[in-house]
């Protein structure tokens, strides 16, 4: 596999794409998973089932998954529930802990077990999650765990969000947490009803807001409890969705033209086409001017590398599916810009824009 120039991927895509259009096999997009958790020995409003429906609602066709065991888990219950979760919510006791010297989440105590064991410590949620696994997205409804001016939250490895992988400048993951004490029964409808609620709606244009946006939006839960994000507050809900089911750029896209009059004709074809991003990496495109092109090969391509430094590999192959060549090119995605894409060829970057007026 070879970096792609200039010349070389321009050459590629006209022989893909002119006078066809690429074709695949429409794909069920990967789901990915939601988990709301009720703690150890506390109130909630988890088990109401219009609660739930609201839930489902706001994440519509993914796999939501509400965790009610009475008594609540113990921490070999929890663990394997955070670790399978792209986003865990949970209502619980928190917060700092004397015996344990760091922030923890209060778990229940196996039979015969422990008094250590009622305790989920940032180094056994990091264990079990590893640096960079885990949530995308960490929601703890419980008291005390991002006020880091007091007690064991000074130190930045024994806070909970640090357990998660989740520091103060992580990008594409983020930790919603009370800086206060705070009812978490209360709570969770504030943090349904108008945090997730805001932040899973899309705006004018398709546009989803940012957790900061939604937060601001949902407004203070109250004027002694605070709610800090830690970590990405730009995450946007459009785009870790599509990050874990490895297409963070899933849509409709067009070719911006570029500046230099000369670039535009070597372009012409490009121009005129729309791409077509689906689930599981697969990509086609037309032409909105000429419905009725046909497809004489297989091209597609697969998303690579991670949420940093990804890349497009495309795969050209002929009639009968038979590979003939591949091609690989870096990606430039922002998460802070998730309707502007580039991809380097050589010195150059060719910059997408989403069609807006194409679903």
């Amino acid at each position: 596999m070879r970096c792609i120039s200039g010349k070389l991927f321009l050459a590629v895509c006209v022989l893909a794409c002119s006078p066809c259009v690429f074709a695949a096999d429409q794909e069920r997009d990967e789901q990915f998973k939601i988990s709301f958790v009720r703690g150890y020995d506390v109130a909630s409003v988890l088990p109401d089932s219009d609660y739930q429906a609201s839930i489902k609602r706001m994440f519509r066709g993914e796999e939501v998954e509400f965790y009610l065991q009475d008594g609540g888990y113990t921490e070999t219950g929890l663990l394997p529930i955070i670790k399978s979760s792209n986003i865990f919510y949970i209502n619980t006791h928190s917060g700092d802990s004397e015996t344990e010297e760091t922030q923890v989440i209060k778990v229940k105590l196996p039979s015969g077990g422990d008094p250590s064991q009622q305790y989920l410590t940032p180094d056994e949620i990091r264990a079990a999650v590893g640096t960079d696994g885990g949530p995308k997205l960490v929601i703890i409804n419980g008291c005390n765990t991002t006020d880091y001016h007091l007690g064991n939250a000074q130190r930045i490895d024994r806070r909970l969000a640090t357990g998660f992988g989740i520091g103060p400048n992580a990008k594409g993951r983020a930790y919603l947490g009370w800086q206060s004490k705070v009812v978490a029964g209360a709570a969770d409808k504030y943090l349904a009803d108008k945090l997730l609620k805001a932040w899973t709606t899309a705006g004018y244009q398709n546009h989803y807001p940012t957790l900061k946006e939604a937060h601001e939006k949902a407004g203070r839960y109250s004027a002694v409890n605070r709610l800090n994000i830690v970590g990405d507050a730009n995450l946007r809900y459009d785009f870790i969705r599509g990050y874990i089911g490895k297409v963070p750029i899933k849509g409709v896209w067009k070719l911006k033209p570029p500046e230099d009059p000369e670039k535009q004709k070597d372009l012409a074809m490009w121009l005129a086409l729309r791409f077509v991003l689906t689930g599981q990496g697969r990509i086609y495109a037309y032409s909105p001017l000429d419905a009725n092109l046909k497809s004489t090969g297989l091209n597609y391509w697969r998303l690579d590398g991670d949420y940093t430094t990804p890349q497009i590999t495309l795969i050209q192959c002929d009639e009968n599916g038979k590979r003939l060549q591949v091609f690989s090119a870096p990606l430039s995605v922002n998460p802070d810009s998730p309707n502007r894409i580039g991809l380097v060829s050589g010195e150059d970057t060719l910059w997408f824009i989403r069609d807006r007026n194409t679903r």
